[in-house]
Order: C-alpha cells, then sequence, then structure tokens
C-alpha cells in the first residue's frame, strides 16, 4: 500500500496479489484440516482472528484503491480471444493458436501493450449448430474476449455475428460473406467483396480466356453473387447450373453442358468435391485442350491436379488471395508461419477428407484468421494509446444488458494497420472502406502446368491485371505442347492452296501429308517442320469452308464446312484458303494472316476490238472537237471585225508610192479563216497581223492552238500506239449500273457475307440483284470460272484465286482494283493452345520470305502451260502503227484530195467558160485547147499570164487561110473585153495591134479607107479606153472589180500627157464620132450572153463564189463522214475492205 500510495502501481499489485493468494491458501488449509485437529485450530483461530480481519480489510481497500487509481490485475493484461469451431475444424484451431503467438511478439515489442498477451479460448459445437453455438457465445462473452472467431458453417455463423453485433464485441470470419453488410455491423472478413471479386474474375477473362460460351456451375445459391457482373456484362447468354446433391445426377449436369458444346467454364464448388467433379469431366472428354476451368473457391490451387494436366495449363486456372509459393519454400514470417503450414498439412492428412494435397500452400481460411488475429493486435495497440483497454464481462441473462464500452473504438482501429505489421500478414495489407469492404489488395491467378499450379498474373484492385508470367516461358511450353503431337487437319481441295495427290482404290484422299500438295501444305510442312508436329489431312465432309446455315433446338446457331468441324472439334486445324471474317473470329481462333488479298472481279477478256476508222480523232472527245471548231469560226470573225475597225490595220499597198489616197486591209473573212487556219495547222501564212489588236488577238490563238495541239499530240500517241481491249465493265460501280450482265460470288462463303452485310450503297445494291437471283450463285469455284468462260458473267472472289486462275487461262482477266482488305489464315478451334506457336512460325517465314517465295512458285511457275503476257487489264503495252490505226488519216486524205480536184473542175470550168465568151468560140473548142495545154507531159512550164497577148503571138506565127479566121476571133475578143472593161495592159495592146494588122490585108482594095479608119478605130478605142481608165486606182489593183468607162466620157478626158500627140487624138476623136453612131450609142451596149450580162452587173465576185464553194464542201465532207461512219460501225469488215484497197 505504502508502494501505491508512492506511485508504484506494479509493487502495489504485487504486494495485494500476494496478500491476497496467502489468504486463499490459509482459508483452503483450514477447510482441509481434519475434525482430530479442533482444539489446534481454536487455537489457531484466536490467535489469527485480528490478524485475518485485518486482511480482510486490506483485501478490499486494496480493491477499492485499485479501481479508483486505474491499477490492473493480472487477468487485466490477458485479452482473450474466443472461438466457436465446429467439432472436426483443426485447421483453424491451429491457425488461431500460432496467429496469438506472433500477435503476441507483436505486442511485447509494442510501447503501450509490453506484457500484454492474447490467450485463445476454443469451444466446439456440431456442423451448423447454431443453438450451442449462441450458448458457447454467451459463454464467452461472461469471460470478457475482446473478439470472437467463427465459426464456419453459415446459419451458426450468423447466430454468432447477431450477438456479437449486439454486444459490440469484434466478430472475425474466415470464410465468404455473400450478404450485403450493414453500416453498423461488428464484422470483419479479410475476403474480398463479391462485387470486388466478380470485376476480377471479369478482368482475368477478357484478359486470359478466349471468348467462347460460358456455364456456370455452383454448389451454395449464395455464391452466384460472385458472377453477378459478369453475367450482366455478358455478350452471349450463360448457362447457369447448380452441381448436384445427390451423386447420381453428377453426370447428367454433365452430359446437358457437353451437349451445348460450352468449352468455358466457371465452377464454384468446395475442394473437397473439386476431385470427384474432374473424374467426371475427365469421363465425359471434357478435359481436352479446348476445355477452360475457372475455379473461384478458395484453395483450389492446394489440390494435386496432375493426373487431369492436359495440354495447356491455363486450361486450369483459379484466382486466390495467397501469393506463390515454390516448392520447399518458406513464407518468410518467421518460423511460427512455418510450423503453422506444417501442422496444419499433418492435420489435414490425418482426416483424409481429400488425399490430393500440396505441401507449400496454406489454406486460405487459415491466411485470413491468422491476418485477422495481426489486425486484432494492431488495433488493440492503437486503440491503448487513446483509453485503457479493459476486458469487460457480457451476460446474455442480465436483466440490463449492457455493451463492450471499447468495442466501437477497437473496431475503429481495426480498418488499417500499421505498415509494420502489415509485412507481417500473409494476404497484403489489410484495408477496409466505409462499409467494411477491403481495398487495396491483389488477388493471384494461378493456371496448372506440367509443374502444378504456377502463378499466370496478379490482379490489383486499382490496377486491374496484369500478366507476370514471362513470354518467353509461355513460347517454350508450347513448343513442349506442340512436339511428337499429331494434330487433325480439315481441309477442302482448291488449288493452287491444296491439290490431291494420292487416293485409296475409292477415291478417297490419303491422310498421310504426302498425299497432298499445294501452298497451304507446304507452308504446313515448314511449319511441322519449325515447331515439331506431325499431322494427318482429311477432306470436308461437306465441302464448305464454313457458314451458319441454321441454328438448333435452343436457338444456338450452327455452321457448316471447315468451320463446323473445328466448332465440334473434330480437327485440330482449319488450312485452306480460308478468309478472316467478323463472324468466324466469334465462333473460333486464326493465326495471324500467312496472306493478305481482298474481292476482286474476274471476267471474260474481251476480244481485241478493230481499231475505230478515225482513231486519230479519239485523243479529243467530241464535245472539245465542237469546241475547237466554234472556237475557230469565232476567233476568225472577231479577227475580221477588229482589223476592220482598228484604223491601224489599213495600210498602202504600195510603199513606194507615198502619194497613193488609197489603203488596203489585208483581213478579208477569207484571210481571217485563212490565217487562223495556217496557225491551228502549225503552218504559217503570207498575212500577218499589222495593229495591237490584232497581234494580240492572234497570239492569244496561237497560244490556244500551241496548247490543243501539244495535248492532242501526246494523247494521240497513247492512242495510237497502245491497243486498248474495250470491256464493257471496268468497276464494281459498272456492274451495278448494267443488269445485263450477270454477276454472282461463292455461295455461302465470306465473299457472300461480305456482300450480304455490306452498307456502301453500290454494295448493298449488288447484294440486292444477287439476293433476288440465286442463279448467280455458285458452290464451287470451278463452276463460277466456268460461267466466265461462257461470258455474260462476272464472278467475284478473291483476288489471290483471280490472279491464279488468269495467269493459267488468258481468256480471264481481272477487272478493276479490290473490293476490301482482308487476310487467309489457319483456323483453330476457340482457346487452342496452338495459335500462338503457329502464329509465331508463320510470322518468321513472311519475314524471311519463305511464304513469298512459296507464293510465286504455286502463281507463277507451276501447273502453267500457256504463260499469258504479263500486262495491264486494259492494254497490252506499245505496239508498232499498222494501217488500222492510221487509216482514218488516209480517208481524210483521200476525200481533201477528190474534194480539191472537184474544186479544181469548177474552177477550170468557169474560166474556160469564161474564155470561150471572150474569144466568141464553142465551149467544147474552148476545153480541149485548155485540156491539151494542161495534160501536156512535156508542155512549157509557163504561159502568158493574158490569154489575149497568148492567141497575138499565135495569130503572129500564122499563116495560110485560117489566120484572117482567127484574127477576127481575136478582134471579137478585143471588142468584147474593152466593152466589158477590161483594163488596157501592154498584153491587150498587143492583141489588139496585131488583129488590126491581121484584119488589114484580108480587106477589098476599094475599102481601103474603111480599111484603115477601122484600124484607127481600133486603136484609138485602146487609147480612149486606156487614157479614160488610167487615172482611176482601182482599175489597176489586182482582185478588183473592173469598171467600163463610156465613150463620150473617155472622149472628153483624154489627158494631155497621152503618147499620142494632139492630131491623133483629133483623128481619133473623128474617127470614133465618125462611125456614124449615134450619141447614145457611145454607151456599149449589154451583149446577148447572159453570163457576161451578169458579169457586166456585177452580181456573180470570186469570193462569194469561194464561200459558197467551202461551205458547200463543209456539208459533202460531214454528210460523207456519217455515212462512211456508220457503214463502219455496223459491219465489221469496213476497215478490212479499207485495208486491202489501201494495199
Amino acid at each position: 500500500l505504502r508502494h501505491s500510495l508512492a506511485g508504484n502501481r506494479t509493487s502495489a499489485f504485487e504486494a495485494i496479489s500476494s496478500a491476497t493468494e496467502t489468504g486463499r491458501s490459509l482459508s483452503v488449509a483450514r477447510v482441509g484440516r481434519s475434525s482430530t485437529d479442533a482444539p489446534y485450530d481454536t487455537y489457531l483461530m484466536r490467535m489469527r482472528l485480528a490478524e485475518l480481519l485485518l486482511l480482510c480489510l486490506a483485501t478490499a481497500f486494496s480493491s477499492c484503491l485499485t479501481a479508483a487509481l486505474g491499477l490492473q490485475t493480472e487477468d487485466d493484461k490477458v485479452f482473450r480471444v474466443g472461438a466457436v469451431l465446429e467439432s472436426g475444424d483443426t485447421v483453424l484451431e491451429i491457425a488461431l493458436r500460432r496467429a496469438v503467438e506472433v500477435a503476441n511478439g507483436v505486442l511485447d515489442r509494442s510501447k503501450n501493450l509490453h506484457g500484454y498477451r492474447l490467450v485463445p479460448d476454443i469451444r466446439r459445437i456440431s456442423d451448423s449448430d447454431s443453438f450451442n453455438a449462441s450458448l458457447e457465445v454467451c459463454s464467452l462473452l461472461e469471460t470478457g474476449v475482446v473478439a470472437i472467431v467463427g465459426p464456419t458453417s453459415g446459419q451458426a455463423s450468423e447466430q454468432v455475428r447477431s450477438v456479437c453485433e449486439y454486444f459490440a464485441v469484434p466478430h472475425i470470419e474466415t470464410t465468404w460473406n455473400y450478404r450485403l453488410p450493414r453500416p453498423n455491423h461488428y464484422t470483419v472478413n479479410l475476403s474480398p467483396h463479391f462485387e470486388t471479386y466478380s470485376q476480377a474474375l471479369s478482368d482475368y477473362i477478357k484478359t486470359m480466356v478466349p471468348a467462347t460460351r460460358t456455364a456456370v456451375i455452383y454448389d451454395d445459391p449464395d455464391s452466384l453473387l460472385k458472377f453477378e457482373g459478369l453475367l450482366n456484362a455478358a455478350d452471349s447468354p450463360v448457362l447457369v447450373r447448380q452441381w448436384a446433391k445427390r451423386s447420381g445426377t453428377y453426370k447428367y449436369v454433365m452430359k446437358e453442358l457437353r451437349a451445348a458444346r460450352i468449352s468455358r467454364f466457371l465452377v464454384d464448388i468446395p475442394v473437397k468435391k473439386l476431385v470427384r467433379f474432374m473424374i467426371i469431366a475427365k469421363e465425359m472428354n471434357m478435359t481436352s485442350e479446348y476445355n477452360s476451368y475457372i475455379f473461384t473457391a478458395w484453395d483450389v490451387n492446394r489440390v494435386d491436379l496432375s493426373d487431369f494436366q492436359v495440354i495447356r495449363g491455363s486450361n486450369f486456372s483459379t484466382l486466390t488471395l495467397l501469393p506463390s509459393v515454390p516448392p520447399d519454400a518458406k513464407y518468410d514470417r518467421g518460423p511460427i508461419v512455418e510450423q503453422m503450414r506444417n501442422e496444419i498439412y499433418r492435420a489435414e492428412r490425418e482426416k483424409r477428407d481429400y488425399s490430393s494435397l500440396l505441401f507449400n500452400m496454406l489454406p486460405t481460411a487459415a491466411a485470413t484468421l491468422f491476418d485477422s488475429i495481426m489486425l486484432l493486435a494492431s488495433g488493440l495497440n492503437q486503440l491503448t494509446t487513446s483509453q485503457v483497454v479493459r476486458p469487460q464481462r457480457l451476460s446474455c441473462q442480465a436483466p440490463r444488458q449492457e455493451m463492450w464500452t471499447a468495442g466501437p473504438s477497437l473496431l475503429n482501429f481495426m480498418r488499417s494497420m500499421p505498415g509494420d505489421i502489415a509485412q507481417q500478414t500473409l494476404t497484403g495489407p489489410v484495408t477496409f472502406d466505409g462499409d467494411w469492404k477491403r481495398v487495396n489488395f491483389s488477388l493471384y491467378a494461378y493456371e496448372l502446368t506440367a509443374s502444378g499450379f504456377s502463378e499466370l498474373g496478379k490482379w490489383h484492385s486499382l490496377d486491374g491485371f496484369n500478366l507476370t508470367k514471362r513470354f518467353e516461358d509461355t513460347k517454350e511450353e508450347y513448343i513442349k505442347i506442340l512436339q511428337n503431337r499429331t494434330l487433325r487437319v480439315t481441309t477442302v481441295a482448291d488449288a493452287p492452296f491444296v491439290k490431291i495427290k494420292e487416293t485409296d482404290e475409292k477415291g478417297v484422299p490419303l491422310p498421310h501429308p504426302s498425299a497432298w500438295d499445294g501452298f497451304c501444305i507446304d507452308m504446313l510442312n515448314l511449319i511441322a517442320q519449325q515447331v515439331g508436329f506431325n499431322y494427318t489431312v482429311h477432306l470436308v465432309k461437306d465441302g464448305n469452308y464454313g457458314a451458319v446455315n441454321g441454328s438448333d433446338e435452343d436457338g444456338r446457331e450452327t455452321w457448316n464446312g471447315m468451320i463446323g468441324e473445328l466448332i465440334n472439334h473434330e480437327a485440330d486445324l482449319a488450312i485452306a484458303s480460308l478468309t478472316i471474317t467478323y463472324e468466324r473470329e466469334r465462333v473460333i481462333d486464326f493465326t495471324t494472316p500467312y496472306m493478305s488479298l481482298g474481292l476482286s472481279i474476274m471476267f471474260k477478256r474481251p476480244e481485241k476490238s478493230k481499231p475505230h476508222l478515225f482513231s486519230f480523232l479519239q485523243p479529243l472527245s467530241v464535245p472539245v472537237w465542237g469546241y475547237m471548231l466554234a472556237a475557230y469560226v469565232i476567233v476568225s470573225f472577231v479577227l475580221f471585225v477588229v482589223a476592220r475597225v482598228s484604223p491601224y490595220e489599213w495600210q498602202n499597198p504600195h510603199p513606194c508610192e507615198p502619194d497613193n489616197n488609197e489603203v488596203e486591209n489585208q483581213f478579208s473573212l477569207l484571210n481571217s479563216l485563212w490565217f487562223n487556219a495556217g496557225s491551228l495547222m502549225q503552218q504559217g501564212s503570207e498575212i500577218s497581223p499589222r495593229a495591237l489588236s490584232t497581234r494580240l488577238i492572234s497570239g492569244i490563238w496561237w497560244f490556244f492552238t500551241l496548247i490543243m495541239i501539244s495535248s492532242y499530240t501526246a494523247n494521240l500517241a497513247a492512242f495510237l500506239t497502245v491497243e486498248r481491249m474495250q470491256s464493257p465493265i471496268e468497276s464494281a460501280e459498272d456492274l451495278a449500273k448494267q443488269t445485263k450482265i450477270k454477276y454472282g460470288t461463292l455461295y455461302g462463303g465470306s465473299t457472300y457475307q461480305f456482300f450480304k452485310r455490306a452498307k456502301i450503297e453500290v454494295f448493298r445494291k449488288m447484294w440486292n440483284y444477287m439476293s433476288k437471283r440465286p442463279e448467280v450463285f455458285v458452290n464451287r469455284t470451278g463452276d463460277g470460272i466456268a460461267r466466265v468462260k461462257q461470258g455474260g458473267y462476272a464472278f467475284i472472289l478473291e483476288s489471290t484465286m483471280n490472279e491464279y486462275y488468269a495467269e493459267r487461262n488468258c481468256d480471264l482477266m481481272r477487272v478493276g482494283g479490290l473490293l476490301d482488305s482482308k487476310g487467309y489464315g489457319i483456323g483453330l478451334p476457340t482457346g487452342s493452345p496452338y495459335r500462338d506457336a503457329l502464329s509465331e512460325a508463320i510470322l518468321k517465314f513472311q519475314k524471311e520470305q519463305d511464304l513469298e517465295n512459296l507464293r510465286r512458285k504455286w502463281w507463277r511457275e507451276m501447273d502453267i502451260q500457256t504463260r499469258c503476257e504479263d500486262v495491264a487489264p486494259d492494254s497490252q503495252g506499245p505496239a508498232g502503227l499498222g494501217i488500222d490505226q492510221v487509216a482514218g488519216v488516209y480517208v481524210v486524205l483521200a476525200i481533201g484530195t477528190a474534194v480539191g480536184v472537184l474544186v479544181m473542175a469548177m474552177e477550170f470550168g468557169l474560166k474556160f467558160m469564161k474564155r470561150a465568151d471572150e474569144d466568141r468560140q464553142p465551149l467544147a473548142t474552148e476545153f480541149i485547147q485548155e485540156l491539151k495545154f494542161a495534160i501536156s507531159c512535156f508542155g512549157s512550164s509557163t504561159r502568158p499570164a493574158n490569154h489575149l497577148a497568148e492567141r497575138a503571138r499565135q495569130l503572129r506565127s500564122q499563116t495560110g487561110s485560117g489566120r484572117e479566121r482567127q484574127a477576127m476571133r481575136l478582134a471579137s475578143s478585143v471588142d468584147a473585153s474593152m466593152d466589158d472593161g477590161v483594163f488596157p495592159s501592154p498584153p491587150f495592146e498587143e492583141a489588139a495591134a496585131a488583129a488590126a494588122d491581121a484584119r488589114l490585108p484580108s480587106q477589098p482594095r476599094n475599102g481601103g479607107g474603111r480599111r484603115r479608119q477601122g484600124a484607127t478605130r481600133w486603136r484609138c478605142r485602146l487609147l480612149l479606153q486606156r487614157g479614160a481608165c488610167s487615172s482611176s486606182r482601182r482599175h489597176r489593183r489586182r482582185h478588183r472589180r473592173r469598171h467600163r468607162c463610156s465613150s463620150s466620157r473617155a472622149l472628153s478626158s483624154v489627158a494631155p500627157s497621152s503618147r499620142w500627140p494632139a492630131t491623133a487624138r483629133r483623128q481619133c476623136r473623128s474617127a470614133w464620132l465618125g462611125s456614124g453612131e449615134p450619141a447614145a450609142a457611145t454607151e456599149t451596149s449589154f451583149p446577148t450572153d447572159a453570163f457576161a450580162y451578169i458579169r457586166r452587173q456585177g452580181a456573180l465576185c470570186l469570193d462569194a463564189m469561194l464561200i459558197l464553194a467551202m461551205f458547200l464542201f463543209f456539208l459533202f465532207a460531214s454528210f460523207l463522214f456519217v455515212v462512211v461512219h456508220t457503214w463502219l460501225e455496223t459491219s465489221n469488215s469496213g476497215v478490212s475492205v479499207l485495208s486491202s484497197i489501201f494495199e
């Protein structure tokens, strides 16, 4: 007491305890004495009575003082941890005792609870005995426990949890808790919440397990909460079946799942039933490499499933809270944990509940209980920093029931643990949120391998699933899996991919690889040699690649062909020209594409069309030719108008005569047309613009002709040197726009599905056409090619097949580009372990160009009897020009020459008709004379410019009786010319003099005066005509209309400077007037010839005649062009006939 008053609570507590123990011993001793010792006892009682009274008072005072000063007894330094366990649950008992040992070490190292210790208090009940569980809980509460563990059965655990919650005592659970937690519950469960676990399971399946049909097999209905998120997010229906309570119905459940063709199973059954489940699955042939099992119960990785190891360990996988521990390794949590693991293993072996247990794995329930006790110790240690922790005895039968006052605070401190304690846990750091859901933790994925379960990946509540297994390890596993294994290969015989070489007596292909050939077989041989597996080959039963052909009784779609065999696991590989599509990838797996391709159109190669007669017109379209003609006419007219308006275009035609008062414009309408025509033909003319405006227009026109002629020349070279094959279709758009040419695909194949689900307008239109005409589809590629050869049909198929057949049949060709882009791959069942190994081998061969060499071999070299030219589909390359290409140019040349001859005939006719009129001789005579001169082979290349002078020379050299007759005709021509106002040039004067001299000798003698007067009159007329008209410049210019002069006007306007003297002029005047002609006769009379009459009136000029002739020529050429073009279009022999003519 003295020590207590002095503040030494420990010494006081020891003194009081010693005194109390002494009193107890004495009391016990006295009770144990016999009756023979009564006197002695009476004496002793009298002596010690005061001492005993004093001792009782001291004890009472000590208790009051201890309560007042906060002193603790030895029992107060003990924290009892109660446990209600089933009778046979030795694992949790071992885990609890060893966890308490480790927790006491943590308390000894703390400052606040040094010397304190946890003591387990274990009570046993029968399995699922909730009544006795309630009694045992109440018994434990009366002892002052700080927490209660267990039990594991559902009903008993619920009863215990309810009582603990009422008295605010923490309750520790070691099994799943599927009930939604309440905000004020006092249960601590280190297992993940079912929502969190469902998310982890979904992430794992999406990352590691191939997408396929899924089934859920469960034992406890409450466990379906684990799959709630997965079931809600499933893309396809999930089959849910309960594992039968009676063993006789196990096989019925498995048969139903096998009939449903389900390959992925989520299994949640107790570990004790796992081996039985696996035996039944193996008996039902459901443990192949294509079946995947994911076990969601704890401790599956502790079961030895080496008897059920298949090709790939990931087919059996599980998720657990415990990290991977290699065999014979330690948890690195101290010797007590290792001792706990050994004891649990021995206890489970002795019970023999299930024999296949792995030594190196701890049960999850033991690990969570271990971590829960560590969490309790951490909470007690943190609680003592703020208040005194004292166990409190509670009674379930007390009239006034009280809750443990320290319970809420302790539970609040148990939400998380410090880092030093967290490092000693087995399931990682322990942290809870406000609803007591565990957060910030990890789950570990295990897969079954040849050496047992090994860690595959890790899932964290914040980071999701991460693969921790090295790719090198996975690659080695793949290689080991495939070595010396024989795979079943299904195929379709379709050259050049797969070809049959050997068959049996019945015509059935042999299964060994040497009986097959083709690109895919060669590639498969390379892969088999690289990886190390064997294979057998068989033809698919129905000969199809694979498409949906209906649905079964449950509404599931069914597939035919190679895809159907893979789905039904009748084959391990499908190798052929199998296209990778979205629909197929939903039901099977594909390797990396070994060949890229696209859809293309196969069409019959059109025959070489005969070149068009007017092929030289093809470089420019008809509208362009029309625009050029319009531009030529318009620019010529504009140039004509601008030249007429511009004052600088009127120039003196004789620069040597500056006093000339007349100017000339050379751009008449015909000259403008001629000038622009010369520029267009890259030639030239004698006409050149002088004004700035006309030069500007001419320059722009030259630039226009430069561009047009250059473009025409460039295109003409391409058109004439390249033979084009005119195909009626050039693209898919051309097919969609017409219905004359039928088109189709392989029925049910990938091309068929492509058009069926197409969203592009052109492809949808094509699908509508094909779907309404089922006859356009074919069942074999060869059938489609045969229809193409017949003509009028376009076959849509893969570009690789199109290229292959086009190389071997020159009648076939590919039209247009690729309609899409895709690839060929090797098909495998969903979840096949061979995919990655095969894909890696394909990538290796692509890198080393082995596949490219195989393609060159089978497409360019093998089975080619007649090699077609490697040219583009629409041309055959440059070729020499033949008569067919340039025949039109010859036609134009011939037509132009003919028209020129025709115009020459018109000019010749006009000329000799004029001369015949002038010479007063018959047309036939004039025509013969002119024609003789023109066609004379040895004639002179020169001739007089005037025909009068020519005839005058002939007359002077002529003798005989015909000379006078010719002189009369020449005189008549001179007279007619003078009457027509012909300019009196020297040749004219010479002809007049020759005619006059020739007439004089032939007149009678008595008429000599008259003859002299006639000669004078002829010369006088010549003088008058020349003198009267010489003053007018317009009569001296070429190509101008000549105006005639009246005789009276000529007589009055004889120039004084004339060569003749005044006497001669007077004689000429008198001779002219003395002829007895009246004054009215001084005007020359109109000739009776109509043509001369028209010429005298000036109604017909040469320009008008030429314009009219050109217009008529244009009409005639157009008409001839239309006729010839129509004949050539309607007659195939037109060009041949024309070629024969030219030859």
